[in-house]
């Protein structure tokens, strides 16, 4: 099954996101960039083992689960 992910431009951690405003980890991603639309761009579809955040990783495999 496929999700949002953002990748931090800092740590270059793809995390899946939860809504507009926040990761699954609760990083408010649109503070990683200088505006909404730059971070609507950097937002892709990828598979659940393809994130490097652990907690993002634990908390989508738990819904897949439920």
């Amino acid at each position: 099954m496929l999700f949002p992910v953002i990748e931090g431009p800092v740590s270059n951690k793809k995390h899946a996101i939860k809504n507009s405003k926040v990761t699954e980890c609760g990083i408010p991603y649109p503070d990683f960039y200088e505006d909404d639309k730059e971070a609507m761009k950097a937002i892709y579809f990828r598979e659940v083992n393809e994130l490097s955040c652990q907690m993002c990783k634990e908390k989508i495999e738990n819904l897949l689960e439920n």
